[in-house]
């Protein structure tokens, strides 16, 4: 029992937006019971208190439940997945299709990413999503690569912060292969594509990924 309490209140500690919302219920709580009366441990006897009490909690748990809508670090509530193509189907462009069951908050788009052997990833394509609708397409996303490598395709959330990176990036792209078409650089060279990005930022959101063989 003791272990479970203990894994319970570390998921609280890991997560601000539970944090605030339980502070918040205890804080009301107590402005409604008058403080903790028993052995007269810490009672909060004067009206206006209890009052100040209640509303301070009040306005916690309203701001962490904002946070949990608008903020979110799981994509299980959205209920988006990857059904096509299947695992390690034979792929080269494709059109990634998949469900949704909740669109997420405004300020978040769902993008397609090629995702390397060795954990990289460069972003495919966005996908619209439209209002009413449980499935969604990607069209034309390349999986790239020598025929034969293991290779994912990943579906992720983006907040505003990756959004502007990635958009920064497209166009770093257009303007480099441009340039390097200019020139006939061969496409085997090495170094001849920009690199792909390392790191996650913190409002990127997995939430689905499949393996794929390049064909």
């Amino acid at each position: 029992m003791w272990k479970a309490i203990a894994e319970a209140l570390q998921k609280l500690i890991e997560s601000p937006q539970s944090l605030l919302i339980v502070a918040g219920i205890i804080l009301v709580a107590l402005g409604a019971a008058g403080g903790i009366t028993y052995s007269n441990w810490f009672p909060i006897q004067q009206q206006w208190a209890q009052i100040f009490v209640s509303i301070v909690g009040l306005l916690l748990a309203l701001f962490g439940a904002l946070l949990v809508l608008v903020q979110p670090r799981t994509a299980t509530p959205y209920g988006i997945s990857i059904t096509y193509p299947t695992i390690n189907a034979l792929v080269g462009k494709t059109n990634v299709s998949g469900t949704i069951r909740k669109h997420p908050p405004k300020g978040y788009a769902l993008w397609i990413l090629r995702i390397y052997p060795t954990g990289e990833y460069v972003p495919l394509r966005k996908v619209d999503l439209p209002k009413g609708k449980t499935a969604w397409d990607a069209l034309d996303c390349d999986v790239g690569g020598p025929p034969g490598e293991a290779r994912r395709l990943g579906a992720y959330l983006l907040g505003p912060s990756s959004q502007v990176m990635f958009g920064y990036w497209r166009d770093a792209v257009d303007r480099h292969n441009r340039l390097i078409d200019e020139l006939n650089v061969p496409k085997e060279r090495k170094d001849r594509w920009l690199p792909a990005f390392k790191e996650y930022p913190e409002d990127m959101i997995r939430c689905d990924t499949v393996n794929v063989i390049s064909s």
